[in-house]
Formats: structure tokens, C-alpha cells, sequence
């Protein structure tokens, strides 16, 4: 007699997938949330940025999001050498945009936005690493928690 997982022809890859949907989705979600923007939470399930930057085209950041978790200890000490600065810089490569805004997991935070919006003004009562490399790219991110970012675009940009 067959398994569980021959009866219902478990795909890992699927679920996957499945995953990093959900995470996308989530983030558009709290992204929108916290730029108070009127939207239906049903109609943002399984969307991507996309369904964003088609609705907001003159938000002042191109938004993605990397599933991936940044410990902002090695941020700190040694951001170069993290994951989420590779995969940002090489998302930064392929999609050639001036201010590009990355959602990721921060550990011990929840949610953070890794950016290059340097136009982005710092809002008091929010804190923001400022993170550059030491060789001569002269590459650098900025860590924002999505409550500061948000406040942040807001104080700039109007729906």
C-alpha cells in the first residue's frame, strides 16, 4: 500500500516555491501597511512587487525581496561578507536601477529593508545603519527597520 507522500505526489520544489511566494507577498503587505496605502489584503496574496511599482509608479525606490535572514552583528562588523549584500549587489547588477530597496529577514527584528535610497531622509526616533565597503567600489547599503523606511519614503513621496 502506498505512503502518504505517493498519495498526494509530494513535490519539493513546489513547496519551494510555494514559500518564497508566501514571503514576497508578505512583505508587499507589510510594506504597504506601514506607507498606509488602502489596498485589499486578499487581492495582495500571491502578488509580487510587480502589482507595487504598477500601482505606485513614482515611488522614489524600486522594492524587491530576498528570502534571506541578515544577523546585523556581521552587518555590522563585516557587511561585505553577508549573503544579503551579495544577493543584493547582484540583484543591484541585473535589474540597473538607481535606488533599489530589498525586504529581508533581520534576525531579532522581524522584517528590515536593506537600500541605496541615500536621497531618503532619516526620520528621528527610528535608528539606521549606514554600512559602506572598504575597497574602492565604493558600494554601501543602508538597514532600515520597514517602520523607518516607510516613515522615511513618506516624508518624500505622496500616493
Amino acid at each position: 500500500m502506498p505512503g502518504f507522500w505517493d498519495r498526494t505526489r509530494f513535490n519539493p520544489t513546489e513547496m519551494e516555491l510555494k514559500k518564497e511566494q508566501n514571503f514576497v507577498s508578505g512583505a508587499l503587505i507589510l510594506l504597504c501597511r506601514n506607507l498606509k496605502l488602502e489596498f485589499q489584503t486578499s487581492e495582495l496574496r500571491g502578488q509580487g512587487f510587480g502589482w507595487f511599482h504598477e500601482n505606485y509608479p513614482s515611488f522614489p525606490v524600486h522594492m524587491e525581496a530576498i528570502k534571506t535572514t541578515l544577523d546585523v552583528i556581521d552587518f555590522w562588523l563585516k557587511p561585505t561578507k553577508t549573503k544579503a549584500w551579495e544577493e543584493f549587489f547582484n540583484l543591484s547588477e541585473e535589474l540597473q536601477k538607481p535606488a533599489l530597496g530589498v525586504m529581508i529577514r533581520v534576525s531579532g527584528v522581524g522584517y528590515g529593508v536593506l537600500h541605496t535610497a541615500w536621497m531618503l531622509p532619516m526620520v528621528p526616533g527610528y535608528t539606521r545603519m549606514e554600512r559602506r565597503s572598504a575597497t574602492s567600489d565604493r558600494r554601501g547599503l543602508i538597514l532600515d527597520t520597514v517602520p523607518a523606511f516607510a516613515e522615511s519614503a513618506r516624508a518624500v513621496w505622496q500616493p
